[in-house]
Protein backbone atom coordinates (compact mmCIF):
# COMPACT_ATOMS: atom_id res chain seq x y z
CA UNK A 1 0.00 0.00 0.00
CA UNK A 2 2.80 2.66 1.01
CA UNK A 3 4.77 1.83 -2.33
CA UNK A 4 1.50 1.91 -4.21
CA UNK A 5 1.17 5.51 -2.77
CA UNK A 6 4.73 6.71 -2.91
CA UNK A 7 4.14 5.82 -7.33
CA UNK A 8 0.57 7.95 -7.54
CA UNK A 9 2.57 10.78 -5.79
CA UNK A 10 5.43 10.00 -8.33
CA UNK A 11 3.45 9.91 -10.88
CA UNK A 12 1.44 13.32 -10.13
CA UNK A 13 3.74 15.03 -9.41
CA UNK A 14 5.43 14.52 -12.97
CA UNK A 15 2.39 14.90 -14.86
CA UNK A 16 1.71 18.39 -12.91
CA UNK A 17 5.42 19.70 -13.68
CA UNK A 18 6.06 18.39 -17.09
CA UNK A 19 2.37 19.21 -18.31
CA UNK A 20 1.60 15.87 -19.14
CA UNK A 21 -1.96 16.19 -17.70
CA UNK A 22 -5.24 14.61 -19.23
CA UNK A 23 -8.59 14.71 -19.13
CA UNK A 24 -8.82 10.52 -19.36
CA UNK A 25 -5.67 10.81 -16.54
CA UNK A 26 -7.50 13.51 -14.81
CA UNK A 27 -10.54 11.21 -14.54
CA UNK A 28 -8.81 7.75 -14.48
CA UNK A 29 -6.14 8.58 -11.20
CA UNK A 30 -9.12 9.00 -8.85
CA UNK A 31 -10.33 5.41 -9.69
CA UNK A 32 -7.16 3.96 -9.27
CA UNK A 33 -6.29 5.78 -5.86
CA UNK A 34 -10.49 4.62 -4.59
CA UNK A 35 -9.39 1.32 -5.62
CA UNK A 36 -6.49 1.39 -3.60
CA UNK A 37 -7.71 2.62 -0.58
CA UNK A 38 -10.94 0.62 -0.96
CA UNK A 39 -8.48 -2.39 -0.77
CA UNK A 40 -7.28 -1.36 2.36
CA UNK A 41 -10.68 -0.46 4.15
CA UNK A 42 -11.00 -4.12 3.22
CA UNK A 43 -8.47 -5.20 5.26
CA UNK A 44 -9.40 -2.84 8.04
CA UNK A 45 -13.12 -3.82 7.92
CA UNK A 46 -12.34 -6.67 8.21
CA UNK A 47 -10.41 -6.98 10.94
CA UNK A 48 -13.08 -4.47 12.67
CA UNK A 49 -15.70 -6.95 12.63
CA UNK A 50 -13.38 -9.55 14.48
CA UNK A 51 -13.47 -7.92 17.52
CA UNK A 52 -16.38 -8.07 20.10
CA UNK A 53 -17.57 -4.85 20.49
CA UNK A 54 -16.17 -1.51 21.27
CA UNK A 55 -15.30 2.12 19.78
CA UNK A 56 -12.83 0.98 17.51
CA UNK A 57 -15.46 -1.85 16.53
CA UNK A 58 -18.57 0.48 16.60
CA UNK A 59 -17.12 3.67 14.23
CA UNK A 60 -14.61 2.38 11.74
CA UNK A 61 -17.07 1.13 9.56
CA UNK A 62 -19.03 4.79 9.96
CA UNK A 63 -15.64 6.40 9.17
CA UNK A 64 -14.96 4.18 6.57
CA UNK A 65 -18.54 4.60 5.00
CA UNK A 66 -18.47 8.16 5.33
CA UNK A 67 -14.82 8.77 3.80
CA UNK A 68 -16.26 6.23 0.88
CA UNK A 69 -19.37 8.09 -0.26
CA UNK A 70 -16.75 11.27 -0.17
CA UNK A 71 -14.81 9.57 -2.79
CA UNK A 72 -17.89 8.32 -4.69
CA UNK A 73 -19.34 12.00 -4.43
CA UNK A 74 -15.69 14.27 -5.75
CA UNK A 75 -15.60 11.07 -8.88
CA UNK A 76 -18.73 11.91 -9.82
CA UNK A 77 -18.32 15.70 -9.25
CA UNK A 78 -15.30 15.90 -11.30
CA UNK A 79 -16.66 14.16 -14.44
CA UNK A 80 -19.50 16.72 -14.53
CA UNK A 81 -17.48 19.46 -13.47
CA UNK A 82 -13.90 20.04 -15.57
CA UNK A 83 -12.84 22.75 -13.32
CA UNK A 84 -13.52 21.45 -10.01
CA UNK A 85 -9.55 21.47 -8.74
CA UNK A 86 -8.48 19.48 -5.37
CA UNK A 87 -8.62 21.95 -2.49
CA UNK A 88 -6.22 22.25 0.08
CA UNK A 89 -8.49 20.02 2.40
CA UNK A 90 -8.48 17.74 0.15
CA UNK A 91 -5.19 16.76 -0.04
CA UNK A 92 -4.42 17.58 3.55
CA UNK A 93 -7.28 15.02 4.24
CA UNK A 94 -5.17 12.82 2.08
CA UNK A 95 -2.10 12.97 3.96
CA UNK A 96 -4.06 12.06 7.26
CA UNK A 97 -6.08 9.23 5.70
CA UNK A 98 -2.33 7.78 4.09
CA UNK A 99 -0.92 7.59 8.06
CA UNK A 100 -4.59 6.25 8.99
CA UNK A 101 -4.19 3.39 6.44
CA UNK A 102 -0.62 2.82 7.44
CA UNK A 103 -0.76 2.73 10.76
CA UNK A 104 -3.75 0.42 10.88
CA UNK A 105 -2.73 -2.41 8.57
CA UNK A 106 0.46 -2.05 10.45
CA UNK A 107 -1.62 -2.36 13.53
CA UNK A 108 -3.53 -5.52 12.41
CA UNK A 109 -0.32 -7.17 11.03
CA UNK A 110 1.59 -6.30 14.45
CA UNK A 111 -1.28 -8.25 16.53
CA UNK A 112 -1.51 -11.10 14.19
CA UNK A 113 2.68 -11.20 15.34
CA UNK A 114 1.83 -10.82 18.87
CA UNK A 115 3.27 -7.75 19.43
CA UNK A 116 -0.02 -6.61 21.08
CA UNK A 117 1.15 -3.05 22.61
CA UNK A 118 2.62 -1.83 19.48
CA UNK A 119 -0.81 -2.96 17.65
CA UNK A 120 -2.26 -1.24 20.01
CA UNK A 121 -0.62 1.81 20.06
CA UNK A 122 -0.97 1.77 16.38
CA UNK A 123 -4.43 0.90 16.07
CA UNK A 124 -4.97 3.87 18.32
CA UNK A 125 -3.00 6.44 16.22
CA UNK A 126 -4.87 5.05 13.52
CA UNK A 127 -8.22 5.13 14.39
CA UNK A 128 -7.11 8.70 15.48
CA UNK A 129 -5.87 9.60 11.68
CA UNK A 130 -9.05 8.23 10.30
CA UNK A 131 -11.61 10.19 12.59
CA UNK A 132 -9.53 13.02 11.36
CA UNK A 133 -9.78 12.33 7.85
CA UNK A 134 -13.69 11.55 8.52
CA UNK A 135 -13.96 15.11 9.62
CA UNK A 136 -11.71 16.26 6.78
CA UNK A 137 -13.79 14.94 4.48
CA UNK A 138 -16.91 16.88 5.53
CA UNK A 139 -14.76 20.24 5.45
CA UNK A 140 -13.32 19.43 2.23
CA UNK A 141 -17.21 18.54 0.69
CA UNK A 142 -18.34 22.40 1.81
CA UNK A 143 -15.59 23.70 0.06
CA UNK A 144 -16.15 22.46 -3.05
CA UNK A 145 -19.89 23.20 -2.69
CA UNK A 146 -18.90 26.25 -1.95
CA UNK A 147 -16.54 26.84 -4.56
CA UNK A 148 -19.05 25.42 -7.01
CA UNK A 149 -21.61 27.89 -5.84
CA UNK A 150 -19.08 30.94 -6.28
CA UNK A 151 -18.47 29.99 -10.13
CA UNK A 152 -22.03 30.00 -10.69
CA UNK A 153 -22.69 33.22 -8.99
Amino acid sequence: YTLACIFDAVDGYIARNWKCESWSGRLMDPFADRALEWSAYLVILHHAMQLDSGTYRDTVPLFIGLIVLYGIGTMLARTLDKHMRTNTVAKQKQVLLFFAIVALLFGIAAGYLQYERLSEALLTFGWIALMLSTIACGLSALTYIEERRRRIA
